[in-house]
């Protein structure tokens, strides 16, 4: 601390006065007594109240604080702030600019989590890193069976999952959900017909997006309605609603909630063969009446996967969302199957109540019609959109080209594709072949009828792997580079049975 001193105010009086009485008491003229001297010719220097009880004869009192030590006041001296973050985990801004711990990338040197770098050289990269584990930027979807965020914890048991709703309700098995009376069966699921918009927007600039579209037509050997009309018919893409608390009236609206499991068509069986046209009006259970059953893979230990929870229905239309959702759509032409894990699922469905005979009650939708050059094209009364990572389709490439013996050069080794984002200074999404494949006529091809014919057309897809990531569109986890893309269905529902027992054995 500093000292300021400040010095008694009436010393230099004091001294005034002594003088003044020495030169009073001192003088010539024996008369002169004190209080008779020549004190006028000084008194201009005393203070006036002093002088005033001089003349009175009254005593003149020193200071009582003239004798004392000086006064000392106490400054606080400033605090010194320090130059940088001191502790980058205790929730304080100890340099006060405004950034707190990890925020001060300029002091801290802690992971950032979708920058794609190891800032803090643990060989742990964004979400991998347990400093992202609770990082909005790194989501665990908390019923899919699926590392999410890549902290080596799935769904419960991740710490990000733990406090949700979800994971504090008591587990359970698939044997005791206790199933609503009232389902409904997806006997139509329809990529958007060229030129109309479907369904949802993921990007921001108010239009719905769908440019999954754009790619799966890009596919060689794929009419990508074509295949989702015959696994649907077939019985090979079966998905079921269970309508959990709609309101009586659909047109007055209020809350609703409603789950969607995969099935297996029990009644009638799945046919051998399909009946022309492939769509809604020849599929055997779009009647309404179907038997089936749900698969235990819907569930997991908390019940349900998939749950449209905190819906809303006003004047018959239902509008919900949902984490994730995952179809597995086979592709018979290729041997394979697609399986789109959609992120961010959101829903709109035009819905009716129809009472049959005995008081029956069968929920659909209604279906809808849009105009395309003038012509009306009808189109299923629900929608249904999401995104889909890209790395989800180069893995459903790779895992082609890897039952493509034939097709593959003898010197190739590794995947077809590699993929992924690239840090800066690049900022971009790539895809690039490792090796190229051989093509028909080609010394080496062997591929033959028995072969998937996917292998035919491996040359033509090793061509299409770097144009894809010109197509992403949606910036999932906000770093500036798209790696994922928007998809949107149309669909139709009718009502459905479930057999017993309710779910498969395995």
């Amino acid at each position: 601390m500093r000292n300021r001193i400040r010095p008694g105010r009436l010393g230099n009086w004091a001294f005034i006065l002594f003088l003044t009485i020495v030169l009073t008491g001192c003088g010539d003229d024996e008369s002169s007594g004190p209080g008779t001297g020549d004190v006028t010719d000084i008194q201009g220097d005393l203070p006036e109240r002093d002088l005033e009880r001089d003349q009175q004869g009254g005593d003149v009192q020193e200071d009582p604080t003239a004798d004392q030590p000086a006064e000392v006041e106490e400054v606080e001296e400033e605090e010194e702030l320090p130059s940088h973050e001191t502790d980058c985990g205790n929730g304080i801004d100890d340099d006060h600019d405004g950034l707190t711990d990890c925020y001060d990338l300029e002091d801290c040197d802690c992971e950032v989590c979708n920058d794609l770098i190891d800032n803090d050289d643990n060989d742990l990269i964004d979400c991998a890193d347990p400093f992202c584990a609770d990082s909005p930027l790194c989501p665990e979807w908390c019923a899919n069976g699926l590392d999410d965020d890549g902290d080596g914890d799935i769904d419960c048991a991740d710490s990000e999952c733990a406090p949700t709703s979800r994971c504090s309700e008591d587990p359970t098995t698939p044997d005791n959900h206790p199933f609503s009376d009232l389902m409904g069966y997806f006997y139509h699921l329809q990529y958007p017909p060229s030129q109309v918009s479907c369904c949802f927007d993921y990007t921001g600039d108010g239009v719905a997006d769908n440019e999954l579209m754009r790619i799966l037509t890009s596919i060689p050997a794929y009419d990508p309605q074509l295949n989702m009309s015959a696994s649907v018919n077939y019985g090979d893409l079966v998905l079921l609603a269970e309508w959990r608390d709609l309101p009586e009236d659909l047109g007055t609206g209020g809350e609703a909630a409603f789950n969607i499991f995969l099935g297996v068509a029990i009644d009638p069986p799945p046919p051998t063969s399909l009946t022309q046209p492939i769509g809604p009006e020849t599929n055997l259970w779009a009647d309404g009446d179907g038997l089936f059953r749900v698969t235990r893979d819907s569930f997991d230990d908390r019940g349900p996967r998939v749950r449209f929870d905190a819906s809303q229905v006003g004047t018959g239309v239902l509008t919900g969302s949902t984490p994730f959702m995952t179809m597995v759509v086979p592709i018979p032409d290729l041997g394979l199957d697609l399986r789109l894990n959609l992120r961010d699922v959101k829903v709109e469905i035009q819905l009716q109540r129809i009472t049959g005979e005995g008081d029956s009650v069968e929920i659909r939708t209604v279906p809808q019609q849009v105009m395309v050059d003038d012509v009306p094209v009808q189109v299923g009364g629900g929608k249904l959109g999401g995104y889909i990572r890209a790395d989800d389709i180069f893995e459903f490439f790779n895992a082609g080209a890897h039952r493509c013996s034939c097709a593959r050069p003898a010197t190739a080794t590794g995947p077809m594709i590699s993929y992924g984002e690239q840090p800066a200074p690049n900022l971009s999404y790539t895809a690039s072949c490792n090796w190229t494949p051989l093509s028909p006529g080609q010394s080496g091809f062997s591929c033959t009828a028995y072969d998937s014919v996917f292998c035919s057309y491996l040359y033509e897809i090793c061509a299409l792997a770097p144009i894809i990531p010109y197509i992403l569109d949606v910036d999932a986890n906000k770093n500036s580079i798209q790696e994922s893309v928007s998809a949107g269905l149309f669909f139709d529902l009718s009502g459905a049975h479930l057999a017993d027992p309710p779910v498969t054995s395995e």
